[in-house]
């Protein structure tokens, strides 16, 4: 029998060689005649984990790493271990242990922000990435993974260096080509981003996803045909894929034709972040429920939720059904009272069991509607003209008018829609007005804070705190100036005068081009005409209003 050491020297050349299975076997001879042979244990720990037995090497290796807290790739490989268990907080404490022992040990961070990377704590991950890319900068996965945590910040211009230095080091690699084409279109250079998409599609042309983000660059370029037509290319290669399916529809939407977009709108559920709601009771399609009872329930947001409450009493009306709406907690009190809704629930309150169910924005599809269809009369929401905490500061000689300049955060196309209070100042400025915040949410309250004419702006918007208490101050003002965000809906649904401010390429239910809106007759559009061009707005709206007022006054 040969002597340990022998043994030990055969096993790591078998095991450099790749052959993991002959490789085990003669580790295990080497730690039965030597049981603390702190280098087998070390590379047998190595092994396992090479073969996915996880909890095997956690203990060999916690073994080592005790005996040798030196050593950093014993703390790295056990902190794979860990991580591949999902046991990513000591993963994490293992790694940070490594660079502890060896700041430069580059595959410790590259580890340490892929589990960043799973936790979704993107700054971290991007200042991992960062670390191991300044001793391997010529690694390409790690460039690739620097720029998708950049993305996920929105660090769309750090994001698209990243990328471009990627296909720099592999001009092939198609899927980057996409990635730069979304980034772009985040930053607005948009033939750069049809231009990528296009390369994508060119090296890879089943590459789905590529024809997605391309028909995204052409929507955003207002090429909607061109945009559609890549859609339905991403869905011949991949049918099931749900974000295609629905910005075809929202594509289709934008450009007017609400019917051709219905079925498609009803992906939107396969790609929320969440998992949708499950139901015993069947999807309601369109029969009748004379005598029986139909849950509608608003699964998205607060402004698709006040938009599409125009389609509960045509429900009503097709169903024959007693409809219980199950609603955001802020919109119970409002929606109370609204035409074809028999009981409101909220978010939080028990949902009884009923015949059937349907998602609010589903509506309009099972109803059939179109354009020619489409439910316009407003008012279609109202609230009770209570005593108001606000009637005392509203001053009758001035021209009264909520402003909004901020949307959730959280909405993947906020940092589009949303206009940055510092915009405003021309605005705000416009004599014979008396601008009122309506504003909620600390991003915007920030903004608010930040800025030298804040005195000119009188904050109502922080005492907010549902709906119906926003309607009844809206029903107190001459006039609402707004982004795209729930207030735009709410002003409208209330038939309120209601000026909205959009992004070069908005919402699908704002259409292009036009200055009104098919769903709020009292509503005015003022849009970008160059993508991020807020000031040329800010100017339009600015001269809107003078007129406004001097009209008042003549």
């Amino acid at each position: 029998m040969p002597d340990p050491q022998t043994q030990f020297t055969a096993a790591v050349a078998l095991h450099q060689a790749g052959d993991l299975s002959a490789a085990e076997p003669v580790y295990r001879r080497v730690l039965a005649d030597v049981p603390h042979h702190l280098d087998a244990m070390y590379l047998l720990g190595t092994l396992q984990l090479q073969q996915g037995e996880f909890v095997a090497a956690v203990e060999l290796l916690s073994q080592v790493c005790a005996a040798q807290p030196h050593v950093a790739a014993a703390h790295n490989n056990l902190g794979i271990a860990y991580k591949a268990q999902g046991q990513f907080e000591q993963a994490i404490g293992c790694l940070n242990r490594a660079l502890k022992q060896d700041a430069n040990y580059a595959e410790a961070y590259f580890n340490l922000g892929q589990i960043y990377e799973e936790q979704q704590q993107w700054p971290l991950a991007e200042e991992c990435f960062v670390q191991h890319l300044a001793l391997a900068p010529e690694d390409i996965e790690s460039r690739v993974r620097l720029g998708f945590a950049l993305t996920q910040q929105e660090k769309s211009a750090e994001a698209a260096l990243a990328f471009e230095e990627v296909v720099r080091l592999q001009p092939d690699y198609a899927e980057i080509h996409s990635n730069l084409s979304y980034v772009y279109e985040r930053l607005g250079r948009l033939r750069d981003a049809v231009a990528a998409a296009q390369k994508a599609v060119v090296l890879r042309p089943d590459y789905a996803e590529g024809h997605n983000n391309l028909g995204n660059a052409l929507r955003s370029s207002h090429q909607l045909n061109a945009a559609c037509a890549a859609f339905d290319r991403a869905l011949k290669i991949q049918p099931d894929f749900p974000m295609a399916w629905f910005n075809l529809a929202t594509t289709q939407m934008l450009a007017g034709d609400l019917a051709a977009g219905w079925e498609g709108f009803e992906s939107r559920e396969a790609i929320m972040p969440a998992p949708p709601q499950t139901f015993l009771q069947p999807r309601w399609r369109g029969e009748s429920l004379a005598g029986k009872s139909l849950l509608v329930h608003a699964d998205e947001g607060f402004g698709d939720t006040l938009q599409f409450a125009r389609f509960l009493a045509p429900a009503q009306a097709a169903s024959g059904a007693r409809i219980i709406l199950h609603c955001q907690r802020g919109l119970g009190d409002l929606l109370r009272g609204t035409a074809g809704v028999a009981e409101v629930i909220v978010e939080g309150d028990f949902v009884p069991m009923t015949d059937a169910h349907i998602s609010l924005l589903s509506l309009p599809g099972v109803l059939g509607v179109t354009g020619d269809t489409l439910p316009a009369a407003v008012p279609y929401l109202s609230v009770d003209q209570v005593e108001s905490q606000f009637d005392d500061i509203i001053d009758a000689t001035q021209l009264s008018v909520g402003l909004v300049w901020q949307g959730n955060p959280a909405q993947p196309r906020d940092l589009v829609r949303s206009c940055p209070l510092s915009e405003m100042g021309p605005l705000i400025e416009t004599d014979g007005t008396q601008f009122i915040s309506l504003q909620v949410g600390a991003a915007g309250l920030q903004q608010l804070a930040a800025v030298d004419w804040r005195e000119r702006v009188l904050d109502a918007g922080s005492g907010l705190t549902d709906f119906s208490q926003t309607a009844a101050l809206i029903n107190r003002l001459d006039l609402v100036i707004t982004v795209d965000t729930a207030v735009a809906h709410l002003a409208g649904a209330l038939g309120a005068d209601v000026w909205t401010l959009l992004s070069h390429t908005p919402d699908w239910r704002w259409q292009l081009e036009r200055s009104d809106s098919p769903w709020y007759p009292s509503m005015r559009l003022f849009r970008q005409r160059d993508w991020g061009d807020w000031p040329s707005v800010i100017g339009e709206v600015t001269a809107e209003l003078s007129n406004v007022v001097q009209k008042r006054l003549s």
